[in-house]
């Protein structure tokens, strides 16, 4: 919890920032956002920054943002269209909802993107977007896959757990995205068994999750295990529990760089995560991000 009188640098440097779930008095995270020119990687995972803030954050650091994590986000319909169009060299893109954290928000869709926004997006997003997920937005369709895919087709990753797609993606990811893609989740959705089969085809595919899909005919879990086993031994599949695929948390690091926690305030009894190498001896040196 951030609290008190902020006394940030008017232009800083960071490049990565982790706002996920934070706390803070009103206008605190704003003013530190807004400190921002050259953000590479950027989470408002559940952030209740304020929309004119995403929209800054579009302007002043679009040209280098790599990352954006905006899962259980407000604000997103308001802003999508200026966020598209400034964040043109995205590589990384999170609009999850599914999250331990939907308890916070109860019955209402923080972010709740409309079938407006969505088709804006899949039509204008970057090409240069590697991995996505709309896991949980059940608004996206096939139509919708089918633009992103033929687009974007560079994407090596792709959560779709719990949209609204039927065979028809399955066909448009196999046709568009078979010879990049490495990690797919298909869960939850209404692809069947014999679409599963198929997506066998794709060379690169290393991690393919398929929770509650739907089963026809003679195909049943454990032959569909064997199948896979049998031809992808370098495939991990898994059709019948979920699997952690987050990043680090807070108290590891942030994205690929690791860190360890120290206590900042003798009067907190709350630790802040602060960017701290490990040397090879034991020691700790601060790390190169400001």
């Amino acid at each position: 919890m951030l609290e008190g009188d902020s006394e940030f640098p008017t232009k800083s440097k960071l490049k990565y920032l982790d706002l996920s779930h934070t706390k803070a008095d009103f206008g605190i995270l704003e003013e530190l956002v807004g400190t921002c020119n050259s953000l590479e990687k950027l989470s408002l995972d559940g952030s209740t920054i304020n929309v004119d803030t995403l929209t800054n954050v579009s302007l002043k650091n679009g040209s280098t943002l790599k990352v954006m994590d905006l899962s259980v986000f407000s604000g997103l319909n308001e802003t999508m269209m200026i966020f598209v169009e400034y964040c043109d060299n995205l590589t990384e893109l999170n609009l999850c909802f599914l999250t331990k954290y939907r308890s916070m928000v109860r019955d209402q869709w923080w972010h709740n993107l409309n079938l407006q926004n969505i088709s804006y997006l899949v039509n204008n997003l970057t090409t240069s977007i590697q991995k996505i997920s709309f896991c949980s937005l059940k608004c996206v369709n096939d139509e919708h896959i089918q633009i992103l895919v033929n687009r974007c087709n560079k994407i090596t990753e792709l959560d779709l757990n719990y949209t609204n797609i039927t065979n028809l993606s399955a066909n448009y990811i196999i046709e568009a995205l078979g010879e990049n893609l490495k990690r797919l989740d298909v869960s939850n959705t209404k692809i069947d068994s014999t679409k599963l089969l198929e997506l066998k085809s794709m060379p690169k595919l290393e991690f393919f999750r398929a929770v509650n899909c739907q089963f026809l005919g003679d195909i049943r879990t454990e032959a569909l295990i064997e199948i896979y086993n049998s031809n992808l031994p370098s495939l991990h599949f898994e059709i019948a529990k979920p699997t952690n695929l987050n990043c680090q948390s807070p108290k590891e690091g942030l994205w690929d760089v690791s860190v360890k926690q120290i206590k900042m305030f003798e009067d907190n009894p709350e630790t802040v995560p602060v960017a701290v190498n490990e040397t090879e001896s034991g020691s700790s040196e601060n790390s190169d991000i400001e």
